[in-house]
């Protein structure tokens, strides 16, 4: 029998005592400049192997192995690319399958194996190898270049005159002048005959760039710059000496053509920096004439690190990395204020960790800057040999300003050809760097290593309303939303008010129902598309009146975290 309602027999809808909240990606990517307690929401305590897209935090692409044995344990210090008018980029049959554009922004498989066209060196051992049609060797020393004596960093470029294409290069650790003509290296010697160089020893000569058609050549160990005749590469050199200017002392460490305004034209400037910070900027066409060639000021930006891989020109500005951070040449021009320059470096919101590691590791050798268009990425590199984040990279996504940390990457050096990034590694390989879904795919396999990713977004308080931010939660449940080709695997770890994040915690590898890891192969069953969203309640346990999560996965780098959702139930102040 049905009875009627009353207030007696009814039970009251009782109150909900927790409340959902989305936590924002921290599209801004890292932040150790500001207190953990007044961090904003859009960025992040600790990102590692994820880049800020504007649709999410995606997983770092991995990288397959291109030549091996090329120097068994021994760095390949120095990747060079021969590169003359005649060489056209290697046909490519694309894999398209119909997608959504957001689709196949994520998705992106890993690049044919196609020779690149015109040559590719890797330096290593003193030897200088071509390496371009890849392979596992045995790979034969170029003749006329390198030696056992001979350091593997080198500064190089492509010159082209009415004589042909050529590959300039100079040994930056010995010193040392070669160029490659397309079939043979040439080291220029000292003296007045033909292919000779007459003025100063080219065996000295350990930097190389190319201003107003003129090579330039730095001295070993000196503030004296060389330079050759319009188009020439051999032939009478002529001295300048920077060392005037350089009030803090120091040698000439680099010398950069400046196209301000992303172009070659007469407004190009030619930047000269000290070992010890000086930058001095000169313009003009002809060093010979007098009054055309005018020195426009010197400015200072700190001690560099050991090594000329410090300075870079990338598109209209020079990137310069010293115990201040990473200048753009362009604001130091343009603002006088010290703490107006600070806020524009590019380097501004990790610069504490920067500035640490230059008080700490400045005089080791491995420091870098390194710019890949092809990726929209801008690295600093760390020493490998550094106590703290040694051989890792910092790395600034140009499409968000957003910097976050890469790690467990063997890249010792790079070099950009066509559509490919080409790397050397520490362990004597070259690979295709930033290519495909997974870490370490080997020559004649499919199959390689998960990425491990690491994503810490700034504390929140988890206030439903105004006036809850001092009171104790109940972490309950964390939510996060993956859009992918295959399941994460996922470790969580709730921090409150306002500690640390901790060392990575390694998920179990993943099982698959339809594929595995290291078994089954991309493209087939469920690896030939998207899956998603992935989004599970995950049970976790913390109290505190602020929190976040630690959130460590293991997956491929098809990944994508768009959002982040906490379960809380609220109780008191105390």
């Amino acid at each position: 029998m049905f009875r009627l309602a009353s207030t007696q027999n009814t039970r009251r809808a009782q109150p909900q005592v927790g409340s959902l909240t989305p936590l924002a990606i921290p599209a801004k990517g890292l932040n150790a400049r500001d207190a953990l307690a007044v961090m904003g929401p859009e960025y992040a305590i600790s990102l590692v192997n994820v880049l800020s897209e504007p649709f999410g935090l995606k997983t770092r692409k991995g990288y397959t192995e291109w030549a091996t044995n090329v120097s068994t344990g021994i760095p390949v210090q120095t990747m060079m690319s021969y590169y003359p008018a005649s060489a056209a980029p290697p046909g490519r049959v694309a894999r398209i399958r119909p997608r959504a554009l957001g689709m196949r922004l994520l998705s992106e498989g890993p690049a044919a194996s196609i020779a690149p066209a015109g040559k590719l060196f890797a330096c290593a051992s003193g030897r200088v190898l071509d390496v371009t049609v890849g392979g596992n060797g045995p790979w034969i020393p170029m003749s006329g270049v390198g030696g056992p004596s001979m350091g593997d960093h080198w500064t190089w470029l492509n010159f082209q005159n009415i004589a042909g294409a050529f590959l300039i290069a100079c040994n930056n650790d010995s010193g040392g002048y070669a160029y490659y003509n397309g079939s043979a290296w040439t080291t220029p010697t000292l003296g007045t005959g033909a292919g000779q160089i007459t003025g100063c020893d080219p065996s000295t000569f350990c930097y190389v760039v190319e201003h107003m058609k003129r090579l330039w050549f730095i001295e070993k160990g000196t503030t004296r710059a060389w330079y050759l005749p319009v188009s020439q590469i051999v032939g009478t050199v002529t001295a300048f000496n920077f060392g005037e200017q350089f009030k803090h002392g120091g040698e000439l460490v680099a010398l950069v053509r400046w196209t301000v305004d992303a172009g070659v034209d007469i407004n190009d400037k030619l930047v000269a920096i000290s070992s010890q910070g000086d930058v001095v900027v000169y313009q003009g066409t002809d060093p010979d004439t007098v009054g055309d060639f005018v020195i426009q000021g010197v400015w200072y930006v700190g001690a560099l690190p050991v090594g000329r891989q410090c300075v870079i020109n990338s598109g209209a500005d020079v990137h310069i990395l010293s115990q201040f951070g990473v200048t753009p040449l362009s604001r130091l021009l343009t603002t006088i204020d010290m703490s107006q320059q600070e806020q524009m470096r590019l380097t501004y919101m990790i610069s504490p960790v920067i500035a640490r590691l230059m008080r700490e590791s400045s005089s080791l050798v491995g420091w870098k800057i390194v710019s890949l268009p092809k990726e929209e990425l801008f690295l600093i590199g760390v020493p490998p040999d550094s106590p703290e984040f040694g051989g890792q990279f910092f790395a600034l996504k140009l499409s968000t300003g957003a910097w976050s940390l890469l790690n467990t990457l063997p890249y010792s050096s790079f070099v950009s050809i066509d559509a490919d990034v080409f790397s050397g590694t520490y362990d004597g390989r070259v690979v295709r760097a930033f290519d495909g879904p997974v870490d370490n795919v080997l020559i004649g396999t499919t199959t390689g290593d998960p990425i491990q990713c690491q994503v810490t977004p700034a504390y929140n308080s988890m206030e439903p309303g105004p006036g809850t931010g001092a009171q104790q939660k109940v972490f309950k449940m964390l939510r996060p939303t993956f859009i992918t080709t295959t399941t994460p695997t996922i470790a969580v770890t709730i921090m409150t008010d306002y500690g640390g994040p901790g060392a990575a915690v390694i998920p179990t590898l993943p099982h698959f129902d339809e594929a595995l890891w290291d078994v089954d192969l991309w493209d087939v069953a469920k690896w030939t598309g998207l899956q998603g969203p992935i989004k599970t309640w995950i049970g976790v346990n913390g109290v505190g009146f602020a929190g976040t999560a630690q959130i460590d996965y293991l997956c491929g780098g098809e990944t994508l975290l768009a959002s982040i959702d906490f379960w809380t139930e609220r109780g008191g102040v105390m």
